[in-house]
């Protein structure tokens, strides 16, 4: 992945808000101006402060084990998480001025500066209100693998690059690849059962229709309703999703058509 898609307003300013806490801790004489010295009025942490670090320190080092799988952004971002919640931690214990004004700043940022998301080519079809519907009422011949997608979601917004590389390398006339914004159209995430409120955990939710009907989707939904963790990356879905067996057969069916429209 090129370093140029973390030159960017988002990327950078929430490294530097990762690390708000020691600058301003480290440095004179923001350190003198915000924070008692110590005896030799030196800039240097107390106790307290070490042990919140160390223990965020072992925290993500435990995290990372699980996060294996995942890509370089979703590291990234976890690691702002982890780090803008201790930062919000110190600054609160020094004074909760300081942590209510970071977290007005986190707040900015969120909104003023989301995560970048995908601007580059695919092979996609946007379905808008009914069109899914008709789509798969009136082409049944069609394999299909549709993303139900919030453009507010993180996880969607990092999905979005691998989707139209799948896009890119497995579409035809036959398999197709297709986004519904379940935010705009909650009537038709509602339909096919796509839980689309701010708390979900099952954005983005990838279905793979065969014959007009569900064949598979991602993530499941277990007995209790609740989704069940599923990691987005290209290898999973290739591998779940059977994305090469679906596009030999559709490649052979396009074949066939052809020959028959050349005789």
């Amino acid at each position: 992945m090129s370093y140029q898609e973390y030159l960017n307003g988002h990327y950078i300013l929430n490294f530097v808000a990762s690390f708000m806490f020691v600058l301003t801790r480290s440095f004179e004489p923001l350190c003198w101006i915000l924070y008692d010295a110590n005896d030799d009025g030196q800039c240097t942490y107390d106790w307290r402060d070490t042990e919140i670090l160390m223990f965020t320190g072992i925290v993500l080092m435990m995290k990372n084990r699980r996060w294996k799988p995942l890509s370089n952004k979703e590291y990234i971002s976890n690691f702002f998480i982890f780090a803008k919640t201790t930062n919000i931690l110190l600054f609160m214990r020094h004074d909760v001025r300081y942590g209510i004004l970071y977290i007005l700043f986190c707040l900015v940022l969120f909104i003023g500066f989301p995560e970048p998301s995908y601007k580059g080519p695919d092979k996609i079809k946007f379905f808008r209100g009914q069109a899914l519907d008709e789509e798969l009422y009136h082409n049944p011949e069609k394999i299909m693998l549709v993303e139900f997608y919030a453009a507010w979601s993180p996880p969607c917004t990092r999905f979005s690059g691998t989707f139209a590389n799948l896009s890119l390398k497995y579409s035809n006339d036959f398999f197709e690849f297709g986004k519904l914004d379940v935010t705009r159209y909650e009537k038709i995430a509602e339909k096919y059962s796509v839980n689309h409120s701010v708390t979900s955990k099952a954005l983005p939710t990838l279905i793979l229709f065969v014959n007009g009907k569900e064949s598979m989707r991602r993530p499941q939904i277990n007995a209790k309703g609740t989704a069940i963790p599923y990691i987005f990356n290209e290898e999973n879905i290739i591998r779940d999703f059977e994305l090469n067996e679906i596009y030999n057969k559709t490649k052979l069916k396009l074949a066939k058509v052809e020959t028959k429209k050349s005789s």
